[in-house]
């Protein structure tokens, strides 16, 4: 396994050589220590992947935390004494550029996670990707069990259920 310091570097190589500026040592190598912990099985690649979207993650909450408020600066105030009446006018607020780009590169990243230079060997849906167990409808195996072994479920291959009760009924008769 990798060292902490190792994948720090690494994260911070692929960010553009990153300083301080972007993210503290202390700030990635926590949010590393946390992807180790979370699951121990990762191999060094997906630990350097998914501390790399967690990097960026956090990155895009801080300036989003160290934004001002939705509304720009004020650019026209209006004001009328006798019937008190204030008409305000703000600078429409946009987002950093930083912020922007940080998105499509999580985007970019969730999409072809193998653009990190090594190929991740366990993708989990919070990348978008199948974790390698069978998703039956987007619910657990043991919720599709329990669905199936249900015996009050019908299905059109049951001997009771509305289809062939339809198509019994109506046997040898022209539908039309």
């Amino acid at each position: 396994m990798a060292s902490v310091a190792d994948i720090n570097s690494n994260i911070r190589f692929f960010l553009g050589n990153a300083d301080e500026s972007f993210i503290t040592d202390a700030d990635l190598n926590r949010i590393i220590q946390e992807t180790i912990t979370a699951n121990p099985s990762y191999s060094d690649c997906d630990v350097y992947y998914y501390s790399l979207l967690s990097c960026i993650r956090f990155n895009i909450r801080s300036s989003q935390k160290s934004s001002t408020s939705s509304a720009g600066g004020l650019k026209r105030r209006k004001q009328k004494e006798g019937g008190i009446e204030v008409e305000e006018e703000y600078h429409q607020a946009t987002e950093s550029t930083s912020s922007t780009g940080l998105e499509t590169l999580l985007k970019d990243l969730i999409k072809n996670p193998n653009q990190i230079g090594c190929v991740i060997t366990s993708l989990s849906v919070a990348a978008g990707k199948p974790s390698g167990n069978i998703l039956i409808g987007g619910v657990s195996i043991a919720e599709k069990e329990r669905v199936v072994n249900n015996p009050d479920r019908v299905d059109p291959w049951s001997s009771s259920s509305p289809l062939r009760s339809h198509l019994s009924s109506n046997k040898g008769k022209l539908i039309g």
